[in-house]
């Protein structure tokens, strides 16, 4: 048992941690990890199309997913220059389990993906506050 503190809010682990990277996330698991709310992320009113994420960062307490992060690569063109982006969205975490360090784990085992020494030159990171507070420059240090 591992007792974690310094977080939002003192508690103390009952079961063992696992971060695992999938290329699927089915929307029963999302619905399962948002409580069944529809719009965890309040987004419907703007009526934006999400693109499918390529991987998905799970961090697993048990057997119960208690957060996900998901990831995408993109070529896009700025002034005429191809540049290579990552982008990190659909951050999510089971709301008893929030305040637990759990979207910033998720994040860490992100961070190969979005900064991989392939040409990559900039990462993109977009989420609800509320469900997942991470510190970017913290996150992608230098990079950002």
């Amino acid at each position: 048992m591992t007792k974690i503190s310094g977080q939002a809010q003192s508690f103390v682990q009952k079961e063992p941690l696992e971060v695992q990277i999938v290329e699927s996330y089915s929307a029963a698991d999302r619905n399962d990890l948002a409580g069944g709310q529809k719009d965890p992320s309040q987004t419907s009113a703007y009526q934006l199309q999400w693109r499918p994420m390529e991987k998905h960062v799970l961090v697993v307490e048990g057997r119960k997913r208690v957060c996900h992060v998901g990831l995408v690569r993109q070529t896009v063109e700025v002034q005429g220059n191809l540049v290579s982006v990552a982008g990190i969205g659909g951050v999510l975490a089971r709301r008893e389990c929030r305040g637990r360090g759990y979207c910033r784990m998720a994040m860490e085992a992100a961070e190969p993906f979005a900064l991989r020494p392939d040409g990559r030159e900039f990462s993109s990171c977009s989420f609800a506050g509320r469900h997942c507070r991470v510190s970017m420059d913290t996150w992608v240090g230098q990079r950002f």
